[in-house]
């Protein structure tokens, strides 16, 4: 057998200091009478940017945006209701097209008033209107 060499550290601890240099460390003492050093200034907080609010008619055109789209949710799901429904009775029902543009329609809708909420913007703006054209023309597409 042949002898291992004997290592006076563990190889993981090679790079830090020795056990008796840290031990004997201590910070330089100051001279007696002396006034302690100030507290370090206290960290501001930085405070997260928000974007400015939209006025009064931004936000009740926004809420209407949101409004007409959780009625448009509802009326997808009733719609892929209706169709298993009507299905299951051998009936024809509203139709594959009808039922997949009103889904994808919804989601669309569900992005875009998401985008609006959150962007107090000219973005927004366009998503607001994008969700009116999105529910209000598949409504006269599919309805009228």
């Amino acid at each position: 057998m042949r002898a291992v060499p004997h290592h006076p550290m563990p190889p993981r601890t090679r790079h830090l200091p020795p056990p008796d240099a840290v031990r004997s460390f201590r910070p330089p003492e100051r001279p007696r009478g002396t006034p302690p050093p100030p507290p370090p200034p206290p960290r501001r907080r930085r405070e997260p940017h928000r974007p400015p609010r939209p006025g009064g008619l931004g936000r009740a055109a926004r809420g209407l945006a949101g409004l007409l789209t959780a009625g448009f949710v509802v009326l997808a799901l009733f719609l892929i209701g209706v169709q298993i429904w009507a299905t299951s009775w051998g009936q024809q029902g509203p139709g594959t097209a009808a039922l997949i543009s009103h889904v994808v329609a919804a989601a669309a809708a569900i992005v875009l008033q998401a985008i609006g909420d959150r962007e107090a913007n000219r973005r927004g703006d366009l998503a607001t209107a994008a969700v009116y054209l999105a529910v209000l023309g598949s409504l006269w597409f599919w309805w009228w």
